[in-house]
């Protein structure tokens, strides 16, 4: 029942067992061995999408704090207590969020368009980038190569250039992907942690 996965640069991993109004963020070392859960709750639901503070996709955001993607569209920058330090609408559902520790990328969701949605750290929209594929949710920043990964349903996965273009995809014939992290644990190769529902 966990989804959403964040990696952090000390290799730490985040995942979320979402509810509503409160989700746990479940924290765990490269072993695999659980160190703590941090409780999250939101009651707001601003566009009226239904399921408060269900979290769907989570983003390492740099000093012990996480960008948080809403089923309901609301994103939010928390701190390793839960508590909000920021937040901001996108008018989406199965929001998904990466970050290049620079901007913040957000995805329009499974009903979504295609476009992903680029903001600043203060959650002002900035950019948009418009891919050719409709119905995304899971996002993914790639550090080695300034890329985005997308997750969709039916198990697959798409891979873009930070202007959209489409390089390629894998399907993993699992479900839907609406939480996605890619993450490089500098042992072996690049790997990505991914939920499917």
């Amino acid at each position: 029942g966990t989804v959403g996965p964040a990696i952090d640069p000390a290799r730490f991993v985040y995942s979320t067992r979402p509810n509503s109004p409160t989700s746990l963020i479940d924290r765990y070392d490269v072993n695999n061995v659980f160190q703590n859960t941090i409780v999250f709750t939101d009651n707001s639901d601003p566009g009226g999408n239904g399921f408060p503070g269900w979290i769907e996709d989570l983003a390492f955001a740099g000093n012990g704090m996480l960008w948080v993607g809403a089923f309901n569209g609301v994103i939010y920058l928390i701190d390793s207590t839960g508590a909000i330090q920021l937040q901001f609408f996108t008018n989406t559902t199965y929001t998904g969020v990466a970050t290049d520790g620079v901007v913040v990328y957000t995805s329009r969701g499974f009903n979504g368009n295609g476009t992903f949605d680029v903001w600043d750290s203060s959650g002002n929209p900035i950019g948009t980038i418009p891919t050719i594929f409709p119905g995304s949710a899971g996002l993914g920043w790639d550090s080695d190569d300034n890329t985005l990964w997308a997750g969709y349903l039916g198990g697959v996965i798409r891979h873009f250039a930070i202007d959209g273009s489409f390089l390629g995809e894998l399907n993993t014939g699992l479900g839907a992907h609406d939480g996605l992290e890619v993450g490089n644990p500098r042992v072996g190769p690049e790997c990505f942690t991914l939920d499917f529902e």
